[in-house]
């Protein structure tokens, strides 16, 4: 009864944590969601430790000739044998492997990484509560697999400056582009000045303004349930529609908050940054070629820019014609 008490104790400091961070003077959408972590954790555990004491009394009451030896699965017997180089055999035995953590198997290639990015071997007492505060490590291997970023069809990430970080924020200096623009200076360069003198002329001062920006890491997680039956009778073709289907789930996921997110616990989109020059149509109902042309007068001069546009806009964007009639896109024609 040892191990049920220990279950129930780490039971109760889950919920004791969980209670805390909801009396705080002000709860946070961070520290919310991280009590109901710990609140969905500590349920976990109750259920299996009233799981166990069910099994601990009925094995008390069996007769002896009910009594089995146990028998060891025999996919924990081959995880046994692969772990012994570490590899997995194809990515839909990682994931059953994560999802056999539930019934209590813990398979030794397992690595977990907590919630604050620390990572940990695998062990059984990390792994009860992981599911709630952390995660599996996908394995190098299959990363690729999984997060299949070729360009086809997405907007934002081809075209973006990845930065690796180590912790969930970064800070780091960038060009102050709010500098008073003139003619003969830009303010696309933080105030920093070209101009001609007569030889041992004086040169004029000018301070570079540079800004701050923080970055900081939030989760995108993506959830399915597939049958133990699907499980079991097609693994390896299970895990590689899940790989698909997860896989552009989250490249949609991120080009939609890349473009239209709050900030609030997910990245601040390019339409709601307050960067973002926005330009009236002329007429509020359509999308119109005079449209095209003033937004072409914001339109950064720098290379690799792109428009992106609603579906809804396509048939007007086809329609579309000058003073004179004449059809402005011709896709066709390129």
């Amino acid at each position: 009864m040892d191990k049920i008490e220990s279950m129930r104790e780490e039971a109760r400091k889950k919920l004791e944590l969980a209670r805390e961070l909801l009396s705080a003077d002000e709860v946070t959408e961070e520290m919310a969601a991280q009590a109901e972590a710990l609140k969905t954790s500590a349920k976990e555990i109750i259920d299996r430790a009233a799981k166990l004491i069910e099994v601990l009394q009925a094995s008390e009451n069996l007769p002896e000739w009910a009594v089995v030896p146990e028998k060891e699965d025999d996919e924990i017997k081959a995880a046994e044998r692969e772990s012994k180089n570490g590899k997995w055999s194809h990515l839909g035995e990682f994931y059953k492997a994560v999802s056999a953590t539930r019934r209590g198997f813990y398979d030794p290639r397992l690595v977990w990484i907590t919630s604050d990015g620390d990572k940990v071997k695998s062990q059984k007492d990390m792994a009860e509560g992981a599911m709630a505060s952390g995660g599996a490590l996908v394995p190098a291997e299959y990363l690729a697999e999984l997060f299949k970023y070729d360009g086809q069809g997405i907007i934002v990430r081809p075209r973006a400056r990845v930065i690796p970080m180590s912790g969930r924020s970064i800070s780091m200096p960038a060009i102050d582009h709010s500098v008073h623009a003139v003619a003969g200076k830009s303010n696309f360069y933080g105030g920093v000045i070209a101009y001609w003198i007569e030889e041992a002329g004086a040169k004029e001062i000018e301070d570079i303004t540079f800004d701050k920006i923080e970055l900081v890491v939030h989760k995108l997680v993506g959830y399915g349930r597939v049958s133990d039956e699907l499980w079991s009778d097609s693994n390896p073709a299970i895990a590689a529609v899940i790989s698909t289907i997860f896989g552009d789930a989250l490249e949609w996921k991120e080009d939609y908050s890349y473009l239209s997110g709050n900030g609030v616990g997910q990245p601040l989109g390019v339409i709601g940054a307050p960067g973002t020059f926005t330009q009236l149509r002329a007429n509020g109902n359509a999308f119109q070629f005079v449209d095209a042309i003033n937004m072409m007068e914001h339109f950064l001069p720098i290379r690799g820019g792109v428009w992106v546009l609603s579906q809804s806009v396509l048939p007007q964007l086809y329609a579309m014609q000058d003073p004179n009639g004449n059809y402005i896109w011709l896709p066709t024609y390129g």
